[in-house]
């Protein structure tokens, strides 16, 4: 019968499935859930169930007479909230026990009909755990009460005395010591030893003398936990003690003295265990993530290997929920109870024999490269194979179990042969993509899972991708020609390119030569032009210091008879020739300076008129002597920017050179003007000028010096 729900799919139902369920419905009646997350199952010895929530609510479902009674909790402090119920035990007394988040460690009042906090006589204690998180609740045979409080350690308490006993892990030496404070179950063996599993290891305490022993995960030894973190610890009808872990079931072998794997990831992904029942020999059922496992198992005579075989139940055999919330378990009766996150399952495990299961078959649906179908290439190609081209850059591949009992298909694994010898294990995914396959030949292989084991019915799709045009032999042919060509070509261009820069290099040093000889003329002409120069001072210094001092030989002789006329005149005479050796020696300083680049220009604004009547005014009394007139054609202020020093010493000179060529009775004119943003400086005379030639040798050190209108001499150093 096939029934439509709209627009989320079609619903379906599963007859002849050996699992029963309790869920919520709306008439809320006995044995029927009122919230579907149940963290605590128990049956008294009346066989009522006693079930706690994840609400933090408790009830009772009673047969006899049929009824639903529900509970309050009770605590010490009313303002912290409580949360979820996770113990619930009935003592040998009948006596029910119950604790949860928050909780502290209650009792039913029978009168009041309510959990109420037990009361503990050391204050101390009753303080701590008042407010306590509680996993367990377990009896011993002398009616102790041995609690986990969950961050604190383990409890004992005595109901008839009401005293409480609080043991903790040992930091000094933990494998002696309780292996964590954090625990979340109890269960006695035979011989009444209390284990204990925690977030870190398994404990077994001998409570006659309240020594522990404990294990923990070990990386490099095989026969032990491999992973520290234990759910649940069973004690089963055949005395074998189980743990299980949040990776796998594991058995306690004495004959080891350490907990042996039986069912680990490896063997089904996801093996994180909520709770272990057993109700018959040689057999335990588990609770998972992922479903219920019913494992059948031996030990050899010698006690250190066991033989298991496991099988795995999910929503495709009927049962409720997809995965189960930690501990939350129980039987009664000869039938198990697991509680998942829909409610409770609960089956008798002598029918579950006969239960046949049945294996489904896995397609490949749709075949996608570069965003295009490709499924039809297989259908049409006479090898079966799916062939594409090397400029495929991606592969998809979308596969799907047939089979409407499996609910969850997401259990797949596949390889590419060829690329990856190795399974790809998958999760929820029904696809797997792949991206730049190199040419060549690959089969894709994909299974499933089923009932916790891989089914190799797989499906296998060849796969093809063709070789691009340059890696095929004839390309490789065409590749060798060029490329002794190429290597052909480049030497003869290597060749043409040697001699071009042997070439060039040739005219690079003649460049070179040219440049060498022309600095050699230079210096030649530079060293006679020094000897010149040198040969020039030496008379012209020498000369007037002659005069000098035969006049003033003359001046300071006892037999001196001038009349004072004549003696202006020599003193005149002696100041005359003092003044053009001090030129000359002034001229000789800048010229040095200028040859050996000491002669900086130092660019500023000052006045060029106040320059200008400076010199004026210095060769004011030569002018006077060969009776010229200087006249002046400017302002008082004149400002520009120039180096003072420079223009001062070249208006001298001009200035100098100007009343030495002009004839007595001549006038020199002085004019300067500020002219569009310019200073325009003109010292003109009336004297005799120069030729052409004295114009081409004006500026060089071999020109010809004449002498002025007077016979004055000079250096010809001014304007070099």
């Amino acid at each position: 019968l096939w029934v439509s729900t709209g627009i989320r799919g079609v619903d379906y139902g599963l007859t002849g499935v050996p699992f029963s369920k309790f869920h919520i419905s709306e008439n809320g009646g006995p044995y029927y859930l009122t919230y579907k997350e149940v963290t605590a199952i128990q049956f008294d010895k009346t066989g009522n169930m006693w079930l706690g929530y994840e609400t933090g609510h408790l009830e009772q479902h009673t047969y006899d007479p049929l009824n639903k009674i529900q509970y309050n909790i009770q605590t010490k402090n009313p303002e912290i909230p409580h949360g979820s119920v996770f113990a619930l035990f009935e003592d040998s007394r009948q006596q029910v026990w119950a604790g949860g988040w928050l909780t502290g460690l209650l009792k039913l009042n029978s009168q009041t009909h309510t959990f109420v906090p037990v009361p503990i006589k050391s204050d101390s204690i009753s303080r701590l755990t008042e407010a306590a998180d509680v996993r367990a609740i377990i009896e011993d045979k002398k009616g102790n009460i041995w609690i986990s409080f969950h961050g604190i350690g383990l409890g004992k308490y005595n109901p008839a005395t009401q005293e409480m006993q609080i043991f903790g892990e040992s930091a000094e030496n933990p494998s002696t010591g309780l292996s964590n404070k954090y625990i979340y179950s109890l269960c006695f063996d035979k011989n009444e030893n209390l284990w204990i599993a925690s977030a870190h290891g398994i404990s077994k305490m001998d409570t006659e003398t309240n020594t522990f022993t404990s294990w923990f995960s070990e990386e490099d030894n095989p026969n032990s936990l491999n992973s520290s973190r234990v759910n649940t610890v069973h004690h089963d009808n055949s005395g074998n003690i189980w743990a299980g872990t949040d990776k796998g079931l594991y058995l306690f072998l004495p004959a080891i003295g350490n907990f042996k794997p039986v069912l680990t990831e490896e063997d089904y992904p996801g093996m994180n265990i909520s709770a272990i029942q057993s109700v018959n020999p040689g057999e335990i059922w588990l609770s998972t993530q992922t479903g219920i496992f019913k494992v059948t198992y031996s030990i050899n005579s010698g006690g250190k290997e066991v033989v298991v075989s496991a099988t795995q139940f999910n929503r495709s055999d009927g049962l409720l929920s997809a995965n189960y919330f930690p501990r939350s378990a129980g039987n009664a009766n000869g039938l198990i109870y697991f509680a998942g996150n829909e409610g409770i399952d609960f089956f008798n495990p002598d029918e579950l024999s006969s239960y046949s299961q049945t294996s489904n078959n896995i397609r490949i649906t749709e075949i996608i490269s570069d965003g295009k179908q490709v499924m039809s290439k297989v259908k049409n190609n006479e090898k079966g194979r799916l062939e594409l081209d090397y400029r495929n850059q991606f592969l998809l591949i979308r596969f799907s179990a047939f089979n409407f009992k499996i609910t969850d298909i997401g259990r797949y694994r596949y390889k590419l042969e060829g690329l990856n010898d190795e399974w790809i294990y998958l999760q929820n995914e029904h696809q797997a993509t792949f991206t730049h396959l190199r040419p060549g030949d690959y089969v894709f292989r994909i299974e499933t899972m089923y009932k916790g084991k891989w089914i190799n019915n797989h499906a296998v799709l060849p796969v093809f991708v063709k070789k691009p045009y340059y890696m095929t032999a004839g390309f490789f042919i065409i590749l060798a020609v060029s490329l002794f060509f190429f290597v052909w070509g480049i030497s003869k261009t290597r060749s043409k390119v040697l001699l071009l820069r042997q070439k060039k290099l040739e005219q690079i040093i003649e460049k070179r030569t040219l440049e060498l000889q022309h600095k050699n003329k230079e210096l030649l002409q530079a060293n006679q032009t020094k000897d010149k120069f040198f040969s020039i001072i030496s008379h012209d210094l020498r000369s007037p210091f002659s005069g000098l001092l035969g006049i003033l030989d003359l001046l300071t002789s006892n037999e001196n008879s001038f009349d004072s006329a004549t003696q202006d005149q020599l003193l005149q005479t002696v100041k005359s020739s003092a003044y053009n050796t001090f030129e000359l020696l002034e001229n000789l300083l800048l010229w040095s300076r200028a040859q050996m680049k000491n002669t900086t220009c130092t660019i500023e604004k000052h006045n060029i008129s106040e320059v200008l009547r400076k010199n004026i005014n210095l060769k004011k009394e030569t002018a006077r002597q060969k009776g010229i007139s200087i006249s002046e054609s400017f302002t008082d202020r004149i400002e520009a920017l120039f180096d003072k020093e420079m223009i001062n010493t070249v208006i001298r000179n001009i200035l100098s050179n100007a009343i030495k060529f002009t004839h007595p009775g001549g006038q020199v004119n002085i004019v300067a003007e500020n002219k569009n943003g310019e200073v325009k400086i003109s010292i003109s005379d009336t004297g005799i000028g120069l030729t052409e030639k004295e114009l081409h040798t004006i500026f060089k050190l071999e020109k010809m010096n004449r002498p002025g209108t007077e016979g004055e001499k000079g250096t010809g150093l001014g304007l070099i």
